[in-house]
């Protein structure tokens, strides 16, 4: 099994016609620690919300531990919150 525990892929999140969240990649390995920053505004809550699919995404994968819980049902995803 590999180590890599969070993949985030093109990640899109629009309001309307506002773009939110603009093309996100990055690789999260077990015991990595990773920093967001950036200006008030910017997207960094709107970011952690789309991963954990509070908000809707507009494009974009987000696979946790081998599963894309983009696809995944509303009832799957307790689990891996």
């Amino acid at each position: 099994m590999s180590d890599e525990l969070l993949k985030v892929r093109n990640l899109r999140v629009q309001f309307g016609a506002f773009p939110a969240v603009q093309d996100v990649t990055f690789d999260l390995r077990q015991g990595e620690t990773l920093g967001l920053v950036g200006e008030s505004g910017s997207g960094k809550s709107t970011l952690a919300r789309a991963i954990l699919r509070l908000i809707p995404v507009t494009s974009g994968h987000v696979i946790f531990n081998g599963e894309d819980l983009l696809s995944c049902a509303p009832s799957e995803l307790s689990r891996p919150r």
